[in-house]
């Protein structure tokens, strides 16, 4: 049986793995989306935010793997997200320094960042290395 998520784990595992912050908001970003595409909406809306879905050409850390890993964000998720985005352009940062609180709520975000290529793979369990070398 694994051990229940918290955030002090999950800054952990970001801390230890060297997560840039923009991993973090692109992965909520995602999870965000795919509840959006869940409502009922026009054709050309949802199209475009389907699009949001692929990763850019550039992206070489991004994989549809780790996007299909994402799951739509839940009803706690969607309320903390509208009050990020209340804060304009400050709402990505939100959703970076925030990050634990919406893997918390979504455990795929940590699954996707598992998948993730272009880092060592995440380990299930983070370690604090810091500590690892002071206990030498």
């Amino acid at each position: 049986m694994t051990a229940p998520i918290t955030n002090a784990g999950v800054n952990a595992l970001l801390a230890a793995n060297c997560i840039p912050q923009g991993y973090a908001y692109s992965l909520v970003l995602i999870s965000l989306t795919k509840r959006l595409l869940a409502r009922d909406m026009p054709a050309a809306e949802r199209l475009e935010f389907l699009e949001q879905l692929e990763p850019a050409p550039d992206e070489r850390w991004l994989t549809l793997n780790m996007i299909s890993a994402v799951e739509p964000m839940d009803e706690k998720g969607l309320a903390l997200a509208g009050e990020a985005m209340k804060l304009g352009k400050r709402g990505l940062d939100m959703f970076a320094e925030h990050f634990a609180t919406f893997a918390v709520l979504n455990p795929s975000l940590l699954t996707a960042l598992r998948l993730c290529q272009f880092n060592e793979p995440i380990p299930e369990q983070p370690r604090l290395r810091a500590l690892e070398f002071c206990a030498l």
